[in-house]
This record gives C-alpha cells, sequence and structure tokens, in this order.
C-alpha cells in the first residue's frame, strides 16, 4: 500500500493480533515533500479519551512522534529528521517501554518515552490520516509507503536488514 499525499488513506479492522502491548516495533516509510506541520501517518486511535486510543505515529516537519497511550495517560517518544524532502525509513522498537529510535536502519538519539504496557483498544488501525471516532478529520499530507508493525522488538540487524532491503523501492 502506498499512499500519495492527495486524500487517500487505509483503514485495518480491529483484530487481537493487532493489539500490542509490552514489545513492538512500528516501521514506515515517509517521503515528506515539503511539508512542515503536524501530519498523522499510522494510528490504532479512535480519539476521544485516553481509553479509545493506543498508539500513533505522527510527522511533525522535524520529527517523527510516536505518541501512546497506557493507564490513562499518555507519552510521547520524538525522532528527528533532518530532511524535509527526502525519503526515510522511520522505525521505532520498543521492549517493556524501553524504545530505540531508527532512521535509515541507523540508530538515532530520540528524547521521551514509551509507556508499558500500552492500551489495548477496539479502534482500527489507520494509515495516512486522523480520526476522531469514525469520522476523517484530515488525511496527511505526506506521501507514506510500506507502513508494518510487529509485536515483538526487532533487532537492530534486523532493521537494518529491512531497510537495505526495501531502500531500492523508494
Amino acid at each position: 500500500l502506498n499512499l500519495f499525499g492527495d486524500g487517500e488513506y487505509g483503514r485495518t479492522p480491529d483484530s487481537a493480533s493487532l493489539n500490542v502491548t509490552t514489545a513492538a516495533t512500528w516501521e514506515i516509510w515517509v517521503t515528506p515533500d515539503g511539508v512542515a506541520r503536524l501530519q498523522s501517518i499510522f494510528s490504532k486511535d479512535q480519539g476521544g479519551s485516553i481509553a479509545n486510543r493506543s498508539w500513533g505515529m505522527k510527522y511533525s516537519g522535524s520529527s517523527i512522534l510516536l505518541e501512546n497511550f497506557s493507564g490513562g495517560s499518555a507519552s510521547n517518544l520524538s525522532v528527528p529528521v533532518t530532511s524535509y524532502t527526502e525519503t526515510f525509513l522511520a522505525t521505532i522498537t520498543a521492549d517493556n517501554g524501553t524504545p530505540v529510535a531508527y532512521i535509515n536502519g541507523q540508530p538515532v538519539a530520540a528524547s521521551g518515552s514509551i509507556q508499558s504496557p500500552l492500551n489495548v483498544t477496539a479502534a482500527p488501525i489507520y494509515l495516512g490520516v486522523k480520526v476522531d471516532g469514525s469520522s476523517i478529520i484530515e488525511p496527511t499530507q505526506v506521501k507514506i509507503g510500506s507502513a508494518k508493525i510487529y509485536n515483538r522488538a526487532l533487532t537492530a540487524d534486523e532493521v537494518l536488514t529491512n531497510y537495505n532491503t526495501q531502500k531500492s523501492l523508494y
């Protein structure tokens, strides 16, 4: 699935296999094309109260943000991005609340935290759109390539292998 920043979006119905709690990896190819404002790119989130939200990945123009929800509160992990125009692979792994962030297969310093366990919600997974309940609020303007969720924290070697295997596609 590739989204070209012109109103397209993807939605995957809720499934128990998509509920990540303590260990996970989020991986997504992003082409900002000069967009420098907050864009929702990937989420398991129905909007509204924290009880309806599990996690969301956003692009802010200067960073990738992973927002996550646990036990009635929210936390954010911010991963710096150096280009507003070049395509990049953003990968965030978490194991029992310990995050590791990667850009293009290389570890990068991140600020913030990930809480564990993440909320398990009945929300679908959305790609390329901000939602509130079942209402589409704003499609993203950035281009999105392959988006993957793993129910475990990938190793650094696996993250680098994924980048090297896929980079010629983008």
